[in-house]
């Protein structure tokens, strides 16, 4: 079968039709990965502060603890610093 070369071929063509409706956010812990948990894209630092917390991997590290710090990068990480 005949290719044409890469040279003359247009470049492909962008979809409207794929949107990422979700991201996947790292759960971390003084800077330790713990999970990585599955959000809808925009979720606000307290939604993703609520489900980290009670996601059974992270809720047994934070349980009757402070925080000193919550760092939150949207769509990225969110870091609890005990």
């Amino acid at each position: 079968m005949y290719y044409p070369c890469a040279l003359v071929c247009s470049w492909p063509k962008i979809s409207s039709e794929i949107k990422i409706l979700e991201s996947k956010i790292a759960v971390q812990i003084n800077g330790k990965t713990r999970a990585v948990l599955k959000f809808k894209r925009g979720a606000s630092k307290k939604e993703v502060e609520k489900i980290a917390i009670s996601n059974d991997k992270i809720g047994k590290h934070v349980q009757n603890k402070n925080f000193k710090k919550v760092i939150f990068v949207p769509e990225r990480i969110i870091n609890f610093v005990i």
